[in-house]
């Protein structure tokens, strides 16, 4: 199973092989869908994430099914085609900033050196700004809400490290 990194950079981890960097259209299709957290988006919807106000081609399907379709062979099964549009159907485990929620559950209700250790781990993860280049446009308000989750984060183990 691949592993979906939005905590920096948007790039895929295949379990035994270096992070792969996707192409730009892959990358944002891909940050639309782990938005969407496995509901389906339509296929406009898509294709103004992919390729924003400067517009796609006039029948934007034939293209979003390339893409979905070079998508899914770096992801794998996961990438569902629906009658509207696509879903991304995989375990929260699968993408970052979904293990780092709920791992940021779990190290609020650790203490001493598990929680600090938890922290750790969580905060690791992070490579830059959540969504990266999408982080001004269609991902803005998800990454702002993971930022202000990173800095809580990092507060709480300071926390935990003056007590």
């Amino acid at each position: 199973m691949s592993r979906c990194r939005v905590l920096g950079p948007i790039e895929v981890v295949r379990e035994g092989s270096p992070p792969r960097a996707l192409p730009r259209r892959q990358r944002a299709l891909l940050a639309r869908l782990i938005l969407a957290r496995g509901r389906v988006v339509e296929f406009d919807a898509l294709a103004r994430s992919v390729w924003g106000d400067a517009g796609g081609p006039a029948d934007a399907r034939p293209a979003l099914y390339t893409l979905a379709s070079r998508l899914r062979g770096a992801i794998g099964p996961g990438l569902v085609t629906e009658p509207d549009g696509y879903a991304l159907r995989v375990p929260g485990s699968a993408v970052d900033a979904w293990e780092f929620e709920d791992g940021l559950r779990a190290a609020r209700a650790a203490t001493g050196p598990a929680a600090l250790s938890a922290y750790d781990r969580l905060l690791s993860w992070w490579r830059g700004r959540a969504y990266d280049e999408f982080a001004d446009t269609f991902a803005a308000a998800e990454s702002a809400r993971l930022e202000a989750l990173h800095s809580a984060a990092t507060e709480e183990r300071r926390a935990l490290l003056n007590h």
